[in-house]
């Protein structure tokens, strides 16, 4: 049979079929980290992932440095630098003894 002229030929609709995939979100959680002060602490290396003990270095930071200039405003020229010998006065970084990146900055002010 022939379709009449002007009829519309009829095309059955394919069945569309839609896939849902789960998403899986992962969120990563670093260690707290600890309270690190003047002296040696135990930590987690961030880099190298190793429960340590820290190495200390001490560098003059901000405080050492305006203890020096107020000293030296004063005109005690020749004790001015004191501070900047002084661990008391330094700023302290903790480092990791195994990769030696670090861990972690006290700084006194």
């Amino acid at each position: 049979m022939t379709p009449a002229i002007g009829a519309v030929a009829f095309t059955p609709a394919v069945p569309v079929v839609t896939h849902t995939v789960p998403v899986t979100h992962v969120t990563t959680v670093a260690p707290p980290m600890p309270m690190l002060g003047e002296g040696p602490g135990q930590a987690v290396c961030p880099t190298c992932q190793t429960t340590v003990v820290t190495e200390v270095v001490r560098t003059p930071g901000l405080m050492a440095w305006l203890i020096v200039a107020g000293i030296a405003i004063f005109g005690f020229l020749p004790c001015a630098f004191i501070p900047l010998c002084v661990d008391s006065c330094k700023d302290v970084n903790h480092h990791c003894p195994c990769c030696h990146r670090l861990i972690y900055s006290h700084k006194k002010m």
